[in-house]
């Protein structure tokens, strides 16, 4: 997803790009918690929303997650006192006490840089998955979703390993703690940066949900974009 580049944006956005789901599914409405944002957490419209999703942790070149700590321009590692672990708490305590699902996004635009390096060693790869595992279990979250802005032709291989052993750890928290967790994907629909990940591609089998990015739609009407 674009990351918001002003403060006092609203900090709770409402998106709706189009949601597909691989199987049959209820409709979500969901929005984006940023993680530099201030908005009082009882102050966000839970009833008007399915889903919620904290955005962003993002990885660097070796597979370690980071984040923005209250503030767009302070990147620090993911950790005990990190703003991932002071907000994700009680806004997960809010989202499950409204029954909205809670879900941790993962990349977002400018931050998609270590994906590659990160996927392309398998070592650097299960470091992210295992993180990925623990925080879903820490949180209790309903879903993770990858948005990689965006994989290159010579990526797809890689991405395709990672999302394989991504849904091998969510499904074995899911088995030991008797509850469904999503593996979604948010990819764009039309001239983008990166080769794209084709339609037939097997990774499409892996994931609950297909996020298209159709505010980001551009090509022939360029002058006309942002058209979000």
């Amino acid at each position: 997803m674009k990351k918001l580049v002003k403060k006092d944006v609203p900090l709770l956005l409402l998106f709706m790009i189009c949601c597909l789901s691989i199987s049959a599914q209820s409709k979500k409405v969901a929005g984006f918690y940023p993680d530099y944002g201030s908005k009082t957490l009882s102050a966000l419209p839970y009833s008007k929303l399915t889903d919620v999703f904290y955005a962003f942790v993002f990885p660097n070149a070796s597979g370690v997650l980071y984040s923005h700590d209250g503030n767009y321009n302070d990147v620090v590692a993911y950790n005990a006192t990190s703003r991932v672990q002071t907000v994700m708490n009680p806004l997960k305590n809010y989202c499950k006490s409204n029954g909205v699902r809670i879900h941790m996004a993962v990349g977002g635009m400018g931050q998609s840089w270590g994906f590659s390096a990160t996927m392309a060693n398998a070592t650097y790869a299960k470091k992210m998955v295992d993180t990925l595992g623990a925080m879903a279990a820490r949180y209790d979250l309903d879903g993770i979703n990858i948005d990689w802005e965006f994989p290159a032709a010579g990526d797809l291989t890689n991405f395709e390993t990672f999302m394989s052993l991504l849904k091998t750890k969510l499904n074995a928290v899911e088995i030991s703690e008797g509850r469904n967790i999503e593996l979604s994907i948010a990819v764009g629909v039309g001239l983008f940066d990166g080769d794209g990940i084709a339609v037939n591609s097997p990774i499409f089998a892996l994931v609950d949900y297909i996020y298209l990015m159709s505010f980001d739609a551009k090509g022939s009407c360029y002058s006309c974009d942002p058209n979000n």
